[in-house]
C-alpha cells in the first residue's frame, strides 16, 4: 500500500477546492460533518436532526445516541430552513438509485463551504469477481479529535487538520487513480507530513 499525508489549512474555500478534486470515476462517500461554533453563532441548527446520504435514497434522520438507536428528528425545523445538526454519508453514490457520487461529493463540498467540518472519505473501488475491493481512497480529517461534536480544539493542539491520499497495488490501485487530488494538494503547496504507525 502507498500513501501520502497533507496538512490542511482550516479554510472553507481551500477545503472545498480539494474536494471538488475527487476524481469523478470513484464509486462512494463516508463520513460525518457538523457545524462548528463559528456556524452556530451566525445561524440556528436543530441538533436532533440532520441529513443521512446513503446507498439508497437521501433520509432525514435523527441523531445517533450512544446505543446506536437515533432520536426522532425534528424534520419541521429543517423544513423552516433551520441548518442540520450533522450530515452523514454511508456508502453514498455507490448505488445508481441514489445521488452519483459527483451529487454527494457537491453536497459535501458545499456544507465544507458553509463551515461544516468532520471527517470525510471518497474510495475508489475495483471489482475482483463479485466482491467490491478499495483499491484507493481519500481522507479527509477536518476535525480536531477534540472538538467533537461542536467544541473548538485546544489552541494548543498539535494534531493537524489533514488529507490522507493512499492507494492498494494488492486491490488494482495505482497512483493515478489519485493524481488529480495529489496534483491540486502540490499546487497548492500543502506541507506534506509523516504517517505514524
Amino acid at each position: 500500500m502507498s500513501r501520502q499525508l497533507f496538512e490542511l489549512p482550516d479554510d472553507d474555500p481551500v477545503i472545498t477546492l480539494l474536494v471538488d478534486a475527487i476524481p469523478p470515476g470513484w464509486a462512494m462517500l463516508n463520513g460525518l460533518l457538523f457545524p462548528t461554533l463559528a456556524v452556530r453563532e451566525e445561524v440556528t441548527v436543530v441538533d436532533d436532526a440532520g441529513y443521512l446520504f446513503h446507498a439508497s435514497a437521501p433520509a432525514i434522520v435523527g441523531r445517533r445516541k450512544r446505543d446506536g438507536k437515533r432520536t426522532r428528528p425534528d424534520a419541521l425545523r429543517l423544513l423552516r430552513g433551520w441548518r442540520p445538526g450533522f450530515v452523514e454519508f454511508e456508502n453514498a453514490g455507490l448505488s445508481p438509485d441514489a445521488p452519483s457520487l459527483g451529487e454527494v461529493r457537491e453536497i459535501a463540498a458545499e456544507f465544507v463551504n458553509d463551515g461544516y467540518r468532520g471527517r470525510l472519505e471518497f474510495a475508489y473501488c475495483a471489482s475482483t469477481g463479485s466482491v467490491l475491493q478499495v483499491a484507493a481512497r481519500c481522507r479527509f480529517r477536518l476535525a480536531h479529535t477534540d472538538a467533537w461534536p461542536w467544541r473548538e480544539p485546544a489552541p494548543d493542539h498539535e494534531d493537524p487538520l489533514a488529507l490522507g491520499v493512499e492507494w492498494n497495488e494488492l486491490y488494482g490501485g495505482r497512483e493515478e487513480d489519485c493524481t488529480m487530488i495529489l496534483r491540486v494538494c502540490r499546487s497548492l503547496e500543502l506541507r506534506e507530513l509523516s504517517f505514524v504507525a
